[in-house]
């Protein structure tokens, strides 16, 4: 049977290919790894696997991996693909086949155990010729790994890249070499009469059951980005695919050549590009409906799908670069090279990702992006351009519009979108007559221009439209964890206040003013483990709100902590990060929450007798203690939370601020750490050599951890002659003035294994900060991301 399938004589054939030749003795079933085509009808890949298994004689068994390792995986991407788990597992139960949802949480984990372990099992081994990464090089590797044979089938152009055989470098090229032999293959499909027995073994694993109840704790449990939120108004599915595409088909479709370019007519085009990059609607489907259609606007919309959308699947097939400048045409690199001194100043990075620019075309379409994960085909080729106009590096413009794209867009790391992106700048476009400053020859397009034919109105509206799920919320505590909740929600619309019994944002990352010196009192400086914190720290020295002050310190007894890790301070203090990231924040300070309460529309939470503020949903992110003592003046702990919260404590710590009457003399770049074995002194920073304090030798003195414990309830007056006498031994410079100050939750002791601890759905209530999401800096920033996720994945 499967070689009638293989056979030249069935066109069928041509989708699929040997990709990794195996040994299939000794298989106990036939696996059919369901990556990229997430659907029961008209699904290739389904249908030759079971082919395969009748052929062999053996049962069959279909893996569904969610893995946290997937590029981009977020909120946002994983609960697309989760929404059409369910009635995908019930369709293909109806046909008799065994269906697995592998969820693997740790994003270091590429290839689990547990499925390798599986896939060695098998006799062979079928999944969907995907192009992008990572699905190629996992192929590989699960090939390497296992042994065993690897099928692969084209299940998402409807002439098979491997059939067209060569990439296009214009549509007209392409169009014109394809579209007889596109003709045959839309009405061919396999489907199979017979269904082969279910493999009814252990997997080695436990298959999730997905419902939508639990998506938001599925998210939650994953190692993913978190501050890409979910999306509400487009749900993932095989039924949601059709019913949209019919809704497309029975009216807009017969007037897509005249509205397809208008952005402010957002139901003019289809909206199946996220469908269709998770395969969870054929294509040939939607070609074989529409064609039979007889509408109007039938033949555009074809030529779409048919034309630019395989052109650029095949593009990325046989461009093993296909996202980097080298797949560009090399005319459109030199244009690109050679104009690269007038592309000098731009906005920041930061600026470009939140919309915040001061293009107003580009910025609605980047919040647009943001929120609601869409990019429309007409405004997405100026947005490209917009980017390509304004990096001085074309590459890294390359790789900022491709982030960008495959982060926020529900359609992101498909070949078509990096196709469209990719044609931003040059590709499948020839040399413009009219040179451009920015550009040169590469096709310019002004986002002015743009502007002045779009109903700028309506495309507002339908951008700033309510994105469904959590409309606003009330965040307690504006240190890291409560300003990465604050700002990551704003960014998604949602209105967010802040509340801090401080007179300033920041906790921990804190700065002051004393005698003419500026010291970080609080925190010294951070580094960066995890690639989403990371990319924020990027855009924050983009900004210039932070920069790298080293690779570690030495000590007089601890040698040199270098680690290859940054260690980064705010510019002009630690302070700068909280003030930037609160800039275009509703904060309140110096209001201390007493009790919340419960109300019939969220929360109110209470500060005094006078003051309250109203929200749908709310958030804590004060240290836990201070968490557990409002829970409890709220009669809202339980003996759960008290369990979970508990526990977590911190220890104090004491600094010292020291106005030095010349150099600290300290070792570049500019603070030591030491031991508890030389004393009560753990750190000591030259506040001067950091950068921060131009005019005045100040120095930080912070205590050991233990010691600050014991001595904590000691005056000023008791603590601070200590201090400095222990701290002399390593100054240069005796001190002139100098003030103490103390911390009271500096590092927690103790952590919990979770970045969040949801206490209850509706209304929403979620505590976060660094006594959950880890001891420091990124660990409150990783938690608050998290927390936010956690609400907008709410529905």
């Amino acid at each position: 049977m499967i070689m009638n399938i293989l056979s030249s004589d069935n066109p069928q054939g041509g989708r699929i290919r040997l990709e990794h030749i195996g040994d299939e003795s000794g298989g106990e079933f036939v696996v059919y790894w369901m990556a990229t085509a997430l659907r029961s009808a008209e699904n290739p890949a389904l249908e030759a696997a079971a082919a395969f298994a009748l052929d062999r004689g053996l049962p069959f068994l279909i893996y569904q991996g969610v893995f946290a390792s997937s590029p981009h995986a977020s909120d946002r991407h994983i609960a697309f693909v989760a929404e059409g788990i369910p009635a995908l597992h019930q369709a293909l139960v109806e046909r008799g086949m065994r269906h697995l949802v592998h969820i693997v949480r740790d994003r270091e984990i590429e290839v689990p155990p547990e499925m390798l372990g599986l896939f060695k099992r098998a006799g062979l081994i079928v999944t969907e010729d995907f192009p992008c990464e990572p699905y190629p090089v996992w192929r590989e590797k699960l090939a390497a790994s296992s042994g065993r044979p690897v099928y692969v089938v084209d299940t998402a152009c409807i002439l098979p890249m491997q059939i067209v055989g060569h990439p296009s470098d214009r549509a007209s090229q392409f169009r014109k070499s394809t579209a007889t032999r596109r003709a045959g293959w839309i009405d061919q499909m396999i489907h199979l009469s017979d269904t082969p027995a279910q493999w009814s073994g252990d997997p080695g694993f436990e298959s999730a059951e997905i419902t939508d109840e639990k998506i938001p704790g599925l998210l939650a449990s994953m190692q993913i980005d978190h501050s890409v939120g979910r999306v509400h108004d487009i749900r993932g599915g095989e039924a949601t695919a059709l019913n949209r595409w019919r809704a497309f088909l029975d009216g807009p479709l017969d007037r897509y050549a005249e509205d397809r370019a208008d952005a402010a007519m957002p139901h003019a085009v289809s909206g199946l590009s996220p469908y269709l990059h998770h395969g969870m609607i054929a294509s040939w489907q939607i070609a074989r409906e529409a064609r039979d259609s007889n509408t109007a606007g039938a033949s555009k919309f074809l030529d779409e799908l048919t034309v630019w959308r395989e052109m650029s699947y095949c593009f990325c097939r046989y461009h093993a670069e296909h996202d980097t400048l080298e797949a560009l045409p090399p005319w459109a690199r030199e244009a690109l090279f050679h104009q690269a001194n007038h592309r000098r100043s731009r906005p920041s990075l930061d600026e470009i990702e939140r919309g915040l620019t001061g293009d107003p075309l580009f910025d609605l379409v980047q919040q647009s992006l943001v929120r609601h994960g869409t990019l429309h085909n007409n405004v997405r080729m100026t947005w490209g351009k917009c980017i390509a106009s304004w990096m001085q590096d074309a590459g890294e413009g390359l790789q900022l519009a491709l982030d960008l794209n495959n982060r926020y867009a529900l359609d992101g790391s498909d070949p078509n979108s990096i196709g469209g992106v990719q044609w931003c700048f040059g590709l499948f476009d020839s040399p413009q007559p009219q040179a451009t400053l920015r550009l040169g020859t590469v096709r310019a397009r002004s986002s002015e221009a743009h502007l002045r034919r779009l109903n700028v109105m309506d495309f507002t509206i339908w951008v700033k439209r309510p994105r469904g799920g959590v409309a606003d919320c009330l965040v307690i505590g504006a240190g890291m964890a409560g300003l990465s909740a604050a700002r990551t929600l704003a960014d998604h619309g949602v209105q967010t206040v802040l509340l801090d019994k401080a007179r300033g944002v920041g906790g921990r990352m804190a700065t002051r003013r004393f005698e003419g010196g500026v010291f970080d009192h609080g925190a010294q400086f951070f580094t960066v483990r995890d690639p989403v914190f990371g990319r924020n720290v990027l855009n924050l020295a983009d900004a210039g709100v932070i920069s790298r002050w080293g690779f570690g310190f030495s000590g007089a007894d601890v040698g040199d902590d270098s680690d290859h890790h940054t260690r980064f301070r705010g510019t002009r203090g630690m302070t700068q990060g909280p003030k930037y990231l609160a800039q275009d924040l509703e904060v309140h300070l110096q209001v201390k929450a007493d009790r919340i309460a419960r109300t019939s529309k969220g929360w109110e939470v209470f500060a005094g007798e006078d003051a309250s503020w109203h929200g749908k949903s709310l958030i804590l992110t004060m240290p836990m203690p201070q968490v557990v003592e409002l829970l409890a003046a709220s009669d809202l702990i339980t003996d759960e939370l008290q369990e979970k919260l508990g526990p977590i404590t911190y220890y104090p710590c004491i600094a010292l601020l020291a106005i030095l009457e010349g150099p600290s003399g300290l070792p570049d770049p500019g603070a030591i750490k030491l031991s508890a074995n030389t004393g009560p002194i753990a750190w000591i920073a030259d506040n001067h050599m950091k950068g921060i304090s131009p005019n005045a030798h100040a120095v930080t003195i912070h205590a050991q951890p233990d010691f600050s414990a014991e001595h904590y309830g000691w005056t000023d007056e008791q603590l601070a002659p200590v201090m400095a006498a222990a701290a002399m031994p390593y100054l240069a410079s005796p001190i002139k003035k100098q003030i103490l100050r103390r911390w009271k939750f500096s590092l927690p002791k103790t952590l919990s294994t979770q970045p969040i601890l949801p206490v209850q759905q509706y209304p929403p209530l979620v505590v976060a900060g660094d006594g959950l999401g880890g001891p420091r800096i990124e660990g409150a920033a990783l938690s608050g991301y998290a927390a936010a996720g956690w609400l907008l994945s709410l529905p």
